[in-house]
Formats: C-alpha cells, sequence, structure tokens
C-alpha cells in the first residue's frame, strides 16, 4: 500500500495510508521520546464511511488525491494531535497504541505500562500525571484545583491579548483532562496539561513548564508574556475583552472564587452535536429556561453556515460551569451566561459591574460560591 509521511523528526515518525477497505489509516512511532519507554508506537482508523468527511475538510475535489493533501497538511495535523484533528470533523477513530519500556527505569514521572493515549503535537507524548515524589526535599504537584483555575486565567489572558485564539478541552484516553488555547487552524497550539505541565512547540522544539515554575513567579503575566513569545504569538494588541474572552475570563474568575469552597468547581464542553443534534448533550442545555434556545441557535447557524459557505471547521461555543458535577451555568463565546435566573449579557454585566470581572461574576454567582 502507498504511504505519505506526515511528520518525520526529533524521533517521532508519522505516515498515513488507504487500506484495502478504503479506510484511512495514521501510524505513528516514537523512538525513545516517550518517557520511561523506548519505543510508542500508535495507529489512528478512520472508517471508510468517514474519509469523505476528510476530504471535505481538506477542500479535496473529486480528483485530488486523498494521502497527497495529507502530506502537505501533516505537519498542522500532527502539531494539532491526530484525536483532536479527527473529533474536530466529528469522527471518532478507532485507536490502538503499544509501549516498549526501557530496560532502565524511565525519568520521573514516566510510566512503563501500556495504556491508550495519542501525542498532541510534534515530539508531544501522551499526556500523564507525575507520580508522588519519594524526595522529602522535592515539592509535590499543586492540587488539581489550583493548576485547573490558573490554566483558565492564564487562557483568558491570551485569547484578551490575541483574539483570533480559542479555548478547547479534551480528555484523553487516560481521562487526563487537557485544556487547549489554539487559532482556528490549530498552527498556534499551547497545551495545558492539569496534573503536570504546559506545553507548546517552538521553533527549537518542544517547550515544557511545569506547574511548580509556574506557581513560582511572582509576576503571574510573565508565565503569558513567555508563552506568546516562544509561540511566536508577536506583541499583543492593547489588551480588551471580547465577547470571547469575557467568558473565558469569568469562568477562570468562578474557578479561582471557588478554591476555598468545599465543594469542586469545573468548566466542561456543553457538547452541540451540529450534524446529528440528537447526540447534543441536551441534559445540560434544558437544565436552564434559555438553554435549549441557546444550542438550537449555535446548530442553525452552523447548518446556514454550511449551506452557504460548504464544510467549515466546528469549535464548541458552550461551556458548561459544574459545582459538584451539578452545572450551575452555560458560557457563550458569543458572550452571554445563562443560569436558572434566565439570560444575562456578559459585556453589559461587566460593564455594570465597573469592568471587574471579579465583582462582575460574584454578582452573577453570588448564590453558589463560598
Amino acid at each position: 500500500m502507498r504511504t505519505v509521511t506526515l511528520h518525520d523528526h526529533d524521533g517521532l515518525h508519522v505516515w498515513a495510508t488507504i487500506t484495502a477497505d478504503g479506510e484511512l489509516l495514521i501510524q505513528g512511532q516514537d523512538l525513545g521520546g516517550y518517557p520511561g519507554a523506548s519505543e510508542y508506537e500508535y495507529a489512528f482508523r478512520v472508517s471508510s464511511a468517514d474519509v469523505s468527511t476528510v476530504r471535505a475538510a481538506l477542500d479535496a475535489s473529486d480528483g485530488d488525491d486523498l494521502l497527497s493533501l495529507l502530506e502537505v497538511a501533516g505537519e498542522a495535523i500532527v502539531r494539532r494531535g491526530e484525536r483532536a484533528w479527527t473529533e474536530g470533523m466529528g469522527i471518532t477513530a478507532e485507536f490502538w497504541s503499544r509501549i516498549e519500556p526501557r530496560d532502565a527505569p524511565g525519568p520521573a514521572g514516566g510510566r512503563t505500562g501500556g495504556h491508550q493515549a495519542a501525542p498532541a503535537a510534534p515530539g508531544t507524548k501522551p499526556s500523564h500525571a507525575p507520580e508522588a515524589e519519594t524526595d522529602d526535599d522535592e515539592p509535590l504537584a499543586p492540587a488539581d484545583r489550583f493548576t485547573l483555575s490558573r490554566a483558565w486565567w492564564i487562557a483568558g489572558q491570551l485569547v484578551r491579548r490575541h483574539p483570533a485564539l480559542m479555548v478547547s478541552r479534551v480528555v484523553d484516553a487516560e481521562q487526563v483532562p487537557l485544556l487547549i488555547v489554539h487559532d482556528a487552524a490549530e498552527t498556534i497550539r499551547v497545551q495545558f496539561d492539569l496534573p503536570a505541565w504546559i506545553q507548546y512547540m517552538t521553533p527549537d522544539g518542544l517547550r515544557q513548564i511545569t506547574w511548580g515554575e509556574v506557581f513560582a513567579e511572582a509576576d503571574p503575566l510573565a508565565v503569558v508574556r513567555t508563552i506568546e513569545t516562544e509561540v511566536g504569538l508577536g506583541a499583543p494588541i492593547e489588551a480588551r475583552d471580547s465577547p470571547q474572552s469575557l467568558a473565558y475570563r469569568t469562568i477562570a474568575c468562578a474557578l479561582a472564587l471557588g478554591l476555598d469552597s468545599t465543594a469542586t468547581w469545573q468548566a466542561v464542553h456543553a457538547r452541540i452535536d451540529i450534524a446529528d443534534p440528537d447526540e447534543t448533550h441536551w441534559e445540560l442545555f434544558d437544565a436552564f429556561p434559555t438553554g435549549r434556545a441557546l444550542a438550537q441557535d449555535v446548530i442553525d447557524a452552523a447548518h446556514e453556515r454550511v449551506a452557504t459557505s460548504g464544510a467549515f471547521a466546528f469549535h464548541q461555543p458552550v461551556w458548561a460551569l459544574l459545582r459538584d458535577v451539578q452545572p450551575i451555568a452555560l458560557l457563550s463565546v458569543s458572550g452571554s451566561v445563562h443560569t436558572a435566573t434566565g439570560e444575562v449579557d456578559l459585556t453589559a454585566a461587566f460593564e455594570d459591574a465597573g469592568r471587574s470581572i471579579s465583582a462582575m461574576t460574584a454578582a452573577v454567582f453570588r448564590g453558589y460560591l463560598p
């Protein structure tokens, strides 16, 4: 079978082929880069029924060779992460992986047992939580609620300073949550691995900032400036809030205000399925009086865009804020928050609160905060 290379450097080789059954098979081999392993192999198999969706996403004409298009787009696909790329098209690919342990113990935090998790960027490895330190002089990792709150704060500031960016969330095969800041084409991707670090690609290779380093900074914006410089975002515009950044910053502020609560706070996608609306997470939207209308507006707008412009990459636009897994609000990147009492315009509420994100968040969620 003919194969094409998507990525081949820093010990990571990724290639694609079309099987005899018409399926798209993307395979990867990482030699010695995965913590605790001498070799990591993985594969994504896209069914023949979904290959047409891949062709549409690549703007392929009837006569275009799909493998050639994949070869051209390969670096961007691997940078984004093969799983995120397929899921962004609404495709659930079959996944397989294998790890060959090193003879000698690997780096701290590495794993030597087999598991399923896909790399998210060239040279990156499947997310893994650091193991507990055995040396009393080594600090323990911060609790998840602290890293989650700080990850959202950094994400909100990046979007505030660079309005073309957006935030997404995925959970890998080990149920490790990953918060991702990226642009629409995913040529820029900053990944927040909540148990371990922030990581992203630079012209010199993979960069990782541990949460210990993040919390050691006296100036929180220092981490933001480091990321935007090393990723190549350029000089930020005059920082000002858009409806989208207000939604993200409101989530960050709610998580920060809930740090001392006995409840567990979280923000997840309120998933909308534009291809099959019945698969939308209606239970989240129906928890609020204006929720179903919000989801239906998103579905209608997506269908209208498909009808006028054709296929496009759909990014989930609604977040559910959870308190002890119970939804207390929906936040849309279009600039609205939906609670049990109805819809609130974030821009108007922000102005009413004297442009204080803390005052606005406290006012909107005052019945739930400690």
